[in-house]
């Protein structure tokens, strides 16, 4: 049974107006305006007039193809891998002395990345860059005071906790798509006997692991599990629970020396502990109220949401995270790269050499072949794979403090306590 068409009222104004108008020729059996005169008769049917019928077919023929273009056309969407290497890029170009716009950025990277003037500028001022001017008055981009800040702390941290013997342990999650394929190969010029490829991307495999600078992968440190959703952020699929619950049954126990677990500040990863939360302005009344009585804060019953909130602010306890708790309770520390510098954390190289070799030897396209490739990967990173990663980084963090000019001083001990001799004389 042909499904039912609702029409509105405005459609069943205009198609009486249309039959009237048919039923009007029916009876004079002919034409009552020129058949070629195609907008005056469409005008006259519809009751619409003659201008608004004119602007309206003109914009259809005009823009019909690019707004159907606009809606199908797919979004980019950059990884943290591309926008480290946009980050790379500006560093060089400031290396060689060159101002980097977007224009000479775009022509830099296009060779990798295919990316609009539009995202490019919107990914630049994302990873904390400013454009301003130069002390020669031109304009340029420049890294944020902030991220600069941030960075220099990082860098501070890392070399400090190298020198008292810490071992690092690096973290990072990854995806891998059941379709994950190379995007070039040879193929015959008449495409036949060419391997069938499905569409799409299909369904997405979260990967997560960790490693030490000496030990390698951590065993029975895995995480894989599949993904909601087939695109998007995979920062989305990842949640407190299912991270603190890896973290804490899974690496802590595998840890066997004092380390800092250096990770990146995604939300997951920087969960509040219960005793630091506070209300905010999106909480109800009720429960600012409440949180203020739980910590012996006077305030009346009159005062309104934005009153209590100020005297929350005022109130508020050092913010503590989760993980740093957890680490703390068992003799190690969490240190959090800058926002958007994946390029500090080695297993970034690690995971571009998983997926590209996932990518050539996914044939079957299956979830449960492409987890099987991902583990067999795993096995492939090799403790000198692992040193050349690393050492790429520790090229990086030695350049970005050559830049930012920051010097690490070592903490000195002075034994303020009297000797033996002393006490002699």
């Amino acid at each position: 049974m042909a499904k039912r068409h609702t029409i509105t009222p405005e459609c069943k104004s205009i198609v009486k107006k249309v039959f009237k108008y048919f039923e009007k020729e029916k009876h004079l059996r002919k034409s009552y305006i020129s058949l070629d005169k195609s907008y005056l008769r469409t005008a006259k049917a519809t009751g619409i007039p003659y201008s608004s019928i004119y602007r309206a077919i003109k914009s259809e023929k005009n823009t019909g193809d690019v707004q159907k273009d606009r809606h199908t056309k797919r979004k980019k969407i950059l990884d943290d891998f591309d926008k480290c290497v946009i980050r790379r890029t500006v560093h060089s170009m400031y290396k060689r002395k060159i101002a980097p716009t977007v224009s000479k950025i775009q022509k830099e990277i296009s060779d990798t990345i295919q990316i609009s003037n539009t995202l490019l500028t919107l990914t630049l001022l994302e990873l904390g860059f400013e454009y301003k001017r130069r002390n020669d008055g031109k304009h340029a981009l420049f890294d944020s005071t902030s991220t600069i800040s941030d960075r220099c702390n990082y860098l501070r941290q890392i070399k400090l906790y190298c020198d008292q013997w810490y071992e690092v342990v690096y973290l990072d999650e990854t995806w891998v798509n059941k379709n994950h394929s190379t995007d070039f190969m040879w193929l015959p010029s008449d495409s036949s006997d060419a391997p069938k490829i499905p569409s799409g991307m299909g369904k997405r495999l979260i990967v997560l692991y960790a490693r030490t600078t000496k030990g390698g992968l951590i065993k029975g440190c895995d995480l894989v599990f599949v993904a909601k959703t087939k695109d998007g952020d995979y920062h989305n699929e990842m949640n407190s629970d299912v991270f603190l619950d890896w973290f804490e049954n899974q690496l802590l126990p595998a840890l066997k020396a004092p380390s800092v677990i250096v990770l990146d500040n995604a939300s997951y990863h920087n969960t509040k502990t219960e005793q630091t939360t506070t209300p905010n302005m999106n909480n109800r009344k009720a429960v600012m109220q409440e949180w203020l009585q739980q910590h012996h804060i006077t305030f009346a019953q009159s005062d309104t949401k934005p009153v209590l909130y100020e005297k929350i602010k005022r109130h508020k306890p050092q913010i503590v995270y989760q993980t740093d708790e957890l680490a703390h309770q068992n003799g190690h520390v969490v240190l959090r790269t800058p926002v958007r510098h994946c390029e500090l954390n080695p297993i970034e190289l690690i995971w571009a050499q998983i997926k590209g070799n996932v990518a050539k030897n996914n044939t079957t396209f299956k979830l449960t072949d492409v987890k099987a490739l991902v583990f067999r990967e795993f096995d492939k990173i090799t403790s000198s794979v692992w040193e050349k990663a690393e050492s790429h980084v520790k090229k990086i963090e030695n350049e970005y403090r050559k830049t930012d000019g920051v010097v690490v001083v070592s903490p000195i001990i002075i034994n303020l306590c009297d000797s033996d001799d002393d006490d002699d004389d």
